[in-house]
């Protein structure tokens, strides 16, 4: 969740929640219209953590339910890790780590707490033999994943780990001089869940005319690119696919970890924004022979 620093700190109370106050809407009623409002506007969960003590104890879970770790060792981080760890397992559903900022076994210690998370972006470099051991425990339901270069252990964490056994929606990315082939990635033909894909920058050239003819049980095939500057490369590999699909979509990313962050909220992330224009053309109101979604 991102949020400013002075509202970090007022999000973590320094003295107990207002005294308990007898509720005067069903306690079932209550409890909904305060998550859905905490929900809709995650600005307002400090102030409702000051409502009373069961509020706070409804509304706390939702302050850590988005994880945004970019470096910045604020206090909204040092307050979630002072929590149980049973807190911290039903509370967090979302994690995006910037790798290269955090030492692996910060990382891998973070994971291990957080087994139960459905959605987690790995940006960055990594240590993948310290890390696999925890990667193998957790079972997202989104996953993001920056193909490490030059490694040799790389391979053994590809599609046949436990890690993807649950992914539904895989989003790969990597810089783009190091090459993948097929065969290191051919496992994602038979992963049991996956119904979408997002293949960014480096990865188009390698994987999408591949993974489009292999990967059958694939509800939608995204090629991804970033920022404006590569508008024109996206335009032609739209108007030039090497292979045409009804299930491919071009788009232009244009804030990557924005855009993550809003489909961790429940709202229009790049999956939302391919489906509906897969079910736009499938309705007609796109030309099948449209693969561009700016």
């Amino acid at each position: 969740m991102t949020i400013t620093k002075p509202e970090l700190v007022s999000a973590i109370p320094t003295s107990s929640p207002a005294i308990h106050q007898a509720p005067s809407l069903p306690l079932e009623l209550e409890r909904e219209i305060f998550e859905t409002a905490a929900v809709a506007n995650t600005r307002i969960i400090p102030t409702f953590l000051r409502v009373c003590r069961r509020v706070h104890a409804w509304i706390e879970p939702l302050l850590y339910r988005t994880l945004i770790l970019t470096g910045d060792d604020s206090p909204y981080l040092i307050a979630l890790r002072a929590k149980p760890i049973e807190f911290q397992r039903k509370s967090v559903r979302h994690v995006y780590i910037q790798c290269s900022f955090f030492p692996s076994n910060f990382i891998r210690d973070l994971l291990s707490d957080l087994s139960d998370i459905q959605s987690l972006l790995m940006d960055g470099h990594y240590d993948v033999v310290e890390l696999r051991p925890v990667l193998d425990k957790v079972r997202p339901r989104k996953l993001s994943l920056w193909v490490q270069p030059h490694s040799p252990e790389w391979s053994p964490i590809t599609p046949i780990r436990p890690l993807f056994l649950c992914v539904t929606h895989l989003e790969l990315f990597k810089p783009s001089f190091v090459p993948s082939t097929w065969e290191e990635w051919s496992p994602l033909a038979s992963l049991p869940a996956l119904t979408h894909i997002c293949l960014i920058q480096g990865l188009i050239v390698d994987l999408l005319q591949p993974v489009v003819r292999n990967c059958h049980q694939l509800q939608a095939v995204i090629a991804a690119y970033f920022e404006e500057r590569s508008l024109h490369l996206a335009e032609t590999l739209a108007n030039n696919l090497p292979v045409a699909d009804s299930r491919v979509v071009v788009m232009l990313q244009r804030d990557y970890v924005a855009d993550w962050t809003v489909g961790a909220r429940g709202g229009r992330d790049l999956w939302v924004r391919a489906d509906d224009f897969l079910a736009q053309k499938r309705c007609g109101k796109i030309p099948v022979s449209t693969y561009f979604l700016g």
